[in-house]
């Protein structure tokens, strides 16, 4: 399944606009689309992290959240 993005403005609206994950306007600066993070803290207030691997193409060897996730398009969800 190719995972399809909807894109935002900066409002958080729908522009009505669908990118494909790969295509490179995704990453670009002002290009917005959902996205959701997961934290996972325990009894001692201990945040989980994770350092990216260096073979990472956006922000490598940097220490970042353990689990996120995109928002994939409505249709594909099953929603619209």
């Amino acid at each position: 399944m190719i995972e399809k993005w909807e894109i935002l403005d900066d409002y958080g609206n729908s522009t009505g606009e669908v990118l494909e994950r790969n295509n490179p306007r995704v990453w670009d600066k002002g290009i917005y689309h959902l996205a959701s993070d997961v934290w996972i803290v325990n009894s001692e207030n201990k945040i989980l992290i994770q350092k990216r691997s260096e073979q990472k193409k956006l922000e490598p060897n940097v220490w970042a959240m353990s689990c996120k996730t995109r928002q994939i398009y409505k249709i594909q969800m099953g929603i619209c």
